[in-house]
């Protein structure tokens, strides 16, 4: 009676490890291509710094700074009214279409 049931939670435990794995596994990858190619949200960041301001134009085909971690992409952009900070995140931490906020770091 007892074999049977300590085979269940051998298997049990054997499978929530998998499980554990495979989201730790994604949350990895997920978290390097957000870290990875930075210039793929750069055209983004650049809009992003002087929106909202007409008399804002920006300075440089580049950013003066590019900082990523695994949850966001950092710019730094030169503009007419100053230093602009912008910060590029993903809709739901790892996922989703990016967006670009101008921030105070």
């Amino acid at each position: 009676m007892y074999a049977c049931h300590d085979r269940l939670v051998d298997t049990l435990k054997g499978l929530v490890g998998y499980v554990v794995l495979a989201v730790c596994i994604l949350l990895a990858y997920q978290g390097y291509q957000t870290s990875a190619n930075p210039d793929e949200t750069e055209a983004l960041s650049k809009a992003s710094a002087c929106a909202g301001d007409a008399t804002c134009v920006v300075n440089a085909e580049r950013p003066r700074e590019i900082r990523t971690d695994a949850f966001a992409r950092h710019y730094q952009w030169g503009t007419t009214t100053g230093s602009v900070d912008i910060t590029c995140t993903r809709g739901f931490v790892f996922f989703g279409e990016w967006t670009c906020a101008v921030s105070s770091l």
